[in-house]
């Protein structure tokens, strides 16, 4: 094992081991039985990635400084020219080093990146690392993820749902062929998953037993569209798994639209208000797998306690959807009775 090492370290109580190659640094950590569980990053000069959770990068800054300038007056993307803006950036940058002692991780991203000045600058600062090879591709997509943005024009959102409508989908669904009414029905218990990942995920699933009622499935993800779980009712999730559906995830939304029905994407939109009034927000972002959001609100160690809670809490959700399920009609004047007394049940506020 010594052989595949570079450079061996002590600084006070860490040693650091710089191997020939990544793939010899991940060999050594799953030797080490950390499996996936470690990140490793490559350590040259100016800042030092440490490789276990939870994730670090720590900033030498004086080593870094005049790399970071220089980087922004010749960036490939919008340089900046502005010397004033230059200095704000480098402000920013040390305003954050004070506040995280230099360290770059999930806790003290939440903790100090306070406003849109600190997140383009450390948002900066990353892409000089990716760019100049200084940090890893894994690495640097892993925090820009969990970067905060901040939007100055607050919007009101439109895309709430009428309940009534819903009941009028779940009804037409049931003339389509059984796959594609599976399908269907599994985007609303799975409260919102994207599609694509739902699909992928029927095809070599890992499956949890929470107990004889649900269970959860993993999501497959894809690109920069990550998620975590989505929790299913045993008796679909198992007619899912027999019946799988087999056309591709466009011709399927096209069967939808063209019945009239909900899309799966404003489906995701009406599970989405709904989750966030039926439970804290931190439950509803794990409920539907919103794993981008969560990481600009919670560090990965609260990942396990909010699938906990959402393993217990999913009995309500179900409950919710069962009864939608019974309220369904294709009569739309029924569909409004319905969806009205729901939203009085459940203290709903959303359209009728």
């Amino acid at each position: 094992m010594v052989k595949l090492l570079k450079r061996i370290e002590r600084i006070d109580n860490k040693v650091i081991l710089e191997f020939n190659s990544e793939q010899e640094a991940i060999l050594f950590l799953q030797l080490l039985g950390l499996g996936e569980a470690a990140t490793p990053g490559i350590s040259p000069r100016g800042y030092q990635v440490t490789g276990s959770i939870p994730l670090e990068i720590k900033i030498q800054w004086p080593k870094l400084k005049n790399k970071y300038i220089e980087y922004l007056k010749h960036k490939p993307r919008k340089p900046v020219t502005d010397i004033d803006t230059v200095n704000d950036y480098i402000a920013s940058i040390e305003k954050f080093i004070e506040c995280s002692n230099g360290i770059i991780s999930p806790e003290t991203i939440i903790k100090c990146i306070k406003n849109k000045h600190y997140s383009t600058a450390i948002r900066n600062l990353l892409h000089m690392l990716y760019y100049y090879k200084l940090i890893n591709k894994e690495v640097y997509r892993e925090f820009l993820e969990r970067i905060p943005k901040f939007h100055t024009n607050k919007t009101i959102s439109i895309d709430y749902i009428e309940l009534s409508k819903v009941l009028y989908s779940l009804a037409r669904v049931e003339s389509l062929k059984r796959p594609y009414r599976l399908l269907y029905h599994a985007l609303y218990y799975a409260a919102g998953p994207r599609l694509e990942q739902l699909i992928n995920s029927l095809k070599e699933p890992e499956i949890t037993s929470i107990n004889r009622s649900y269970s959860r499935i993993k999501l497959k993800g894809s690109g920069t569209k990550t998620a975590v779980y989505a929790w299913l009712p045993n008796n679909l999730l198992n007619k899912l798994l027999k019946y799988k559906p087999t056309a591709k995830p466009r011709t399927i939304r096209d069967k939808y639209r063209k019945k009239g029905l909900i899309t799966p994407s404003l489906i995701r939109s009406f599970c989405w208000q709904t989750a966030k009034q039926l439970f804290k927000e931190d439950i509803a972002l794990m409920l539907q797998g919103r794993i981008g959001e969560l990481k600009k609100r919670v560090t990965s160690t609260s990942y396990d306690n909010l699938i906990y809670q959402v393993d217990t809490l999913y009995k309500r959700w179900l409950k919710f959807i069962d009864e939608l399920e019974s309220f369904k009609t294709t009569d739309i004047e029924k569909a409004k009775i319905h969806a009205q007394a729901l939203k009085d049940k459940y203290r709903l506020i959303i359209p009728i």
